[in-house]
């Protein structure tokens, strides 16, 4: 029974990182054709939830293996943090009592991906062995969604017609918009495939891209993993997202301290480093005078009084507008009143451009410090094992891609992204704490 518990767990687990990908473009045509479309969101929340309530049901029974790995992952400091993190969360969702749609969304959007990485992590403690199965598993499937999802996005722009995702649902006004554009320019069509939007395509693509450049250096599969690479940047380019385009160039920095090592690294940068400011610097001058240039970069058009008019100068407002939102409430306004969860309060939504700023809106400064240290527990058991000799390609990519990941959420809300935040932070759970589990379990073998 207990096995049977542990094993459903792990398959609900391998579904939500293999399917959640195309989790917008599926909710949104099941809505549409059968009503609904809340419902049909909650989906991964649902199978989560059944998936941890297993573990639990596991873990209450007496064979003390499941106990022994239950309380191994309950004593981790990180466990404790997000605990913490968790009962803000709960206790200013009580205090403050704001509208319960948008309380709701915001403790699901906030808490999701950190009960995954618990989940995923509970599934290496009980099952070290299989859970390696279920690591290959979801590695392999985040590398075809990236393929995939380069594809549709590379067909979107050159071969789709703008308004064919509208067969299936989609509306501007309702939905997702059936096609993205920049500066409302028709002639600048943006990819998005089956995500909510071409910046969160453009994000998930980084850690796709950072295995794929694990392969391609310790020349494995080179035949697959070229032509795939190919294909990840070249629709990466196609999302004209600029917070991802950054994302990118971090974790190829990143990605080169985790193969090479910091001495290696920092040669390289002193080799390539001016060269690539200069050219940055020369792309921003001849955005003045190159319209195609000043599109891509900063998404204005030749008629614009000035380069940044435009998104660019409403990111730096809303990022401005919600930090002194966050000091002139330094406890936070409670879950679900900042970020895209706000879409369902009254007041409004309170949109930073910045999910850390958007952290610090609802549960406070204090919250804020809370997820920081989060981050970084998270973001050093990563470089552990990243820099363990014959490292996993998942535990290169994964660690090159945090840092990425993390300038965007300094640009946008990248972790309220669910496909976004359920794969990577499912991933995360499974790489982090595998190695030394499998290397224990054998010992004790």
């Amino acid at each position: 029974m207990q096995r049977a518990l542990g094993l459903s767990a792990a398959g609900t687990v391998g579904v939500i990182i293999a399917v959640v990908p195309y989790h917008a473009f599926l909710t949104t045509w099941a809505g549409y054709v059968f009503g609904s479309p809340l419902v049909w969101k909650s989906w991964k929340e649902i199978v989560l939830g059944l998936a941890i309530i297993g573990l639990l049901a596991a873990s209450a029974m007496p064979r003390t293996r499941y106990r022994a790995a239950f309380m191994r992952v309950l004593r981790q400091p990180l466990t404790c943090v997000i605990f913490a993190y968790a009962a803000l969360h709960l206790v200013l969702a009580a205090v403050y009592r704001n509208p319960t749609g948008s309380t709701l969304a915001g403790l699901m959007t906030n808490l999701r991906f950190l009960a995954i990485l618990l989940t995923a992590q509970w599934l290496v403690a009980v099952f070290p062995v299989g859970s390696a199965r279920l690591q290959r598993f979801a590695t392999k499937a985040t590398l075809v969604s990236g393929v995939v999802l380069a594809v549709l996005g590379i067909a979107q722009v050159f071969v789709l017609s703008p308004d064919f995702l509208a067969q299936f649902g989609y509306n501007k006004n309702t939905t997702i918009a059936p096609f993205i554009t920049v500066d409302q320019n028709m002639g600048a069509l943006r990819a998005f495939a089956t995500m909510r939007g071409p910046n969160t395509l453009g994000m998930f693509f980084l850690l796709p891209l950072a295995m794929l450049g694990v392969l391609i250096t310790r020349k494995r599969h080179i035949r697959l993993a070229v032509p795939a690479m190919a294909l990840c940047i070249f629709a990466l380019y196609l999302t004209g997202s600029r917070s991802a385009w950054l994302g990118a160039l971090v974790t190829l920095v990143a990605l080169l301290l985790g193969l090479s090592g910091k001495k290696r690294t920092i040669q390289l940068a002193r080799r390539f480093g001016a060269p690539l400011v200069i050219a940055l610097i020369g792309l921003a001058v001849l955005a003045e005078s190159v319209p195609s240039i000043r599109l891509a970069l900063f998404h204005s058009s030749p008629g614009d009084s000035s380069l940044t008019e435009g998104s660019t100068d409403k990111h730096g407002e809303a990022t401005l507008n919600g930090a002194k939102d966050a000091l002139a409430h330094p406890l936070g306004r409670g879950p679900g009143e900042a970020g895209p969860a706000s879409f369902y309060s009254p007041d409004g939504a309170r949109i930073a451009e910045n999910y850390y700023v958007q952290v610090a809106q609802e549960v406070g400064l204090f919250g804020l410090i809370l997820f920081m240290a989060i981050l970084y527990l998270v973001g050093r058991r990563l470089w552990r094992v990243a820099s363990a000799k014959n490292a996993s390609m998942l535990a290169l990519g994964l660690f090159a891609s945090f840092w990425g990941i993390a300038v965007i959420n300094l640009l946008l809300h990248g972790w309220a992204d669910d496909p976004n935040a359920l794969v990577w932070w499912g991933l995360a759970g499974l790489a982090i704490l595998a190695d030394n589990t499998v290397h224990d379990h054998k010992t004790a073998a």
